[in-house]
């Protein structure tokens, strides 16, 4: 029996979140705190 994993949209947000966290990590690395903060609260709070 073959097992064909659907792309669900859950696990596309999984993705999309864990590239965001990555590039986070990278404008931190990189000093650019004020962009990495705009990320996060993109990601994070919606109002």
């Amino acid at each position: 029996m073959k097992h064909i994993k659907p792309v669900s949209k859950a696990s596309v947000e999984d993705v999309t979140a864990a590239l965001q966290g990555c590039m986070t990590s990278v404008l931190e690395a990189l000093g650019l705190d004020q962009v990495a903060a705009l990320l996060k609260k993109e990601d994070g709070e919606t109002t």
